[in-house]
C-alpha cells in the first residue's frame, strides 16, 4: 500500500483493520512460520500474555 503511494500512516491503519477483521491476505506466497509472522499471528496467545502481564 505504502509502495503504491498511500501514506504510511493510512496503510498502517488499513492493515491493522484487516488484521482485526482477519481478512488480510498476503500478496505473495510466504513460507515464514515463526510466531508473529503473517502465517502464524498467534493473536490469542498474545492477548493471553497481555492479560497475564497487566
Amino acid at each position: 500500500m505504502a509502495v503504491a503511494g498511500m501514506l504510511f500512516r493510512d496503510a498502517y491503519k488499513a492493515v491493522a483493520e484487516q488484521l482485526k477483521n482477519r481478512i488480510l491476505k498476503s500478496q505473495k506466497e510466504t513460507k515464514q512460520m515463526h510466531k508473529g509472522s503473517i502465517n502464524k499471528i498467534c493473536l490469542e496467545e498474545i492477548k493471553k500474555k497481555m492479560n497475564d502481564s497487566y
